[in-house]
C-alpha cells in the first residue's frame, strides 16, 4: 500500500468511528426522551452539533488531503530520489572528499600566505586556481616559483592570448595600446628584452589607478598599493590578491644597488634608471604580465578562487 492510500486508509477509519459515536449520542438523546429525561437534553444536543461539526470537518480536511495528496507525494518522492543521489554522489567521491579535507589546512595557508607569494616575484590571480596558489606558496625560493609558473603558463597560455584580450578590455590601458600590441608580438617572437622596459612602465601606471583617480597621483607606489589594500581589509579572497600586488610592490619598488643587483627578478628603478639591462628571459616577461593582469582585476572587486 502506497503512502496515498494509507492516508486515506486511516482517515476512512476516523470518519467511521465518528459516525459510530454519533450514531451512540442519537441513540442516547432517544433513550433520554422516552425516559423523559427532558433535564439531559440540551447537553446531548450540543454534544449532537459538536460531533456533527467535527464530521464536517474531517470531511473538508478529506477533501483538501485529496486534492493535494499528488503533488505531496510527488514532492516527497523527487525528495527521496535526490537524497539518494546525494548519497551516491558521497560514496562515489569519498576518496576526493577525502583528500580535500586534509588539504584545507594547506590551502588555508597557502591564502594566508599570498604576502609571500609576492616575495616570490608572483602574484595571485583570479584564473590561477587553489592549487596553482597551494603549490606556488610553498615554492621553497624566487627559482622554483619562476620554474613552476613557466611551466603553468606553457600548460595554460603559452601565447598569453588569454592575457593580452583581457587586457585589451581594460580602458585605462587604452593608452599603451600600440605598445602592448606591438609588445605581444615581440613576446612571440622571443624578444623579451624589447618587452621589459614597456610592461615595466605600464605596470607602474597600472598601480596608479589602483588611487583615487586625480590628476597628479601619488609616484609613491608602494604607499598607493598600501593604502588600498588598507581599504580592502584582510577579509575575503580579493585580500590574498592584493596583498600579494602589496608584497610584490614593495620588493619591484626597492632601491637598486650593488646590495641587490644579485637578486632574482627585475627592479623598476634598475630598468628606468638604467641601471639593470633588461634580461631577455621569457619568465620575466611572463612576470610583468601576470602582474598587470592581477592589478588591473582588483579595479573592481570581483570574487576570486572559485
Amino acid at each position: 500500500m502506497d503512502d496515498k492510500a494509507a492516508m486515506r486508509s486511516v482517515i476512512d477509519e476516523e470518519l467511521k468511528k465518528l459516525v459510530k459515536a454519533n450514531q451512540r449520542v442519537i441513540a442516547a438523546q432517544e433513550t433520554a426522551m422516552n425516559l423523559s429525561a427532558l433535564q439531559n437534553i440540551p447537553a446531548i444536543q450540543e454534544i449532537q452539533a459538536a460531533a456533527a461539526a467535527f464530521a464536517r470537518l474531517a470531511f473538508e480536511v478529506k477533501q483538501t488531503i485529496d486534492m493535494y495528496m499528488e503533488p505531496i507525494a510527488s514532492f516527497f518522492e523527487t525528495m527521496r530520489a535526490a537524497q539518494v543521489r546525494v548519497g551516491q554522489w558521497l560514496v562515489d567521491h569519498r576518496e576526493q572528499i577525502d583528500q580535500m579535507a586534509q588539504a584545507l589546512p594547506r590551502i588555508q595557508k597557502a591564502l594566508e600566505s599570498s604576502g609571500e607569494i609576492g616575495h616570490l616575484g608572483w602574484t595571485v590571480t583570479e584564473d590561477m586556481g587553489l592549487s596553482v596558489i597551494l603549490h606556488l606558496s610553498e615554492c621553497p625560493d624566487a627559482e622554483a616559483a619562476n620554474a613552476y609558473m613557466l611551466t603553468y603558463y606553457e600548460e595554460t597560455d603559452a601565447a598569453l592570448q588569454g592575457i593580452e584580450e583581457r587586457l585589451k578590455r581594460v580602458e585605462c590601458l587604452n593608452l599603451f595600446s600600440t605598445g602592448l600590441e606591438q609588445s605581444f608580438v615581440s613576446f612571440r617572437n622571443e624578444q623579451y628584452a624589447l618587452v621589459i622596459p614597456l610592461l615595466v612602465s605600464v605596470l607602474e601606471h597600472a598601480l596608479r589607478q589602483l588611487d583615487a583617480p586625480r590628476p597628479f597621483p601619488s609616484t609613491d607606489m608602494t604607499k598607493t598599493v598600501r593604502k588600498r589594500y588598507k581599504e580592502i581589509g584582510e577579509q575575503g579572497e580579493i585580500a590574498f590578491a592584493m596583498k600579494s600586488v602589496v608584497s610584490f610592490t614593495e620588493d619591484h619598488y626597492e632601491q637598486y644597488n650593488a646590495q641587490f643587483s644579485g637578486k632574482v627578478g627585475i627592479r623598476r628603478k634598475g630598468i628606468m634608471h638604467g641601471l639593470q639591462v633588461p634580461p631577455n628571459e621569457r619568465i620575466e616577461a611572463i612576470r610583468l604580465y601576470h602582474v598587470i593582469d592581477t592589478i588591473v582585476s582588483l579595479y573592481e572587486p570581483v570574487a576570486f578562487l572559485q
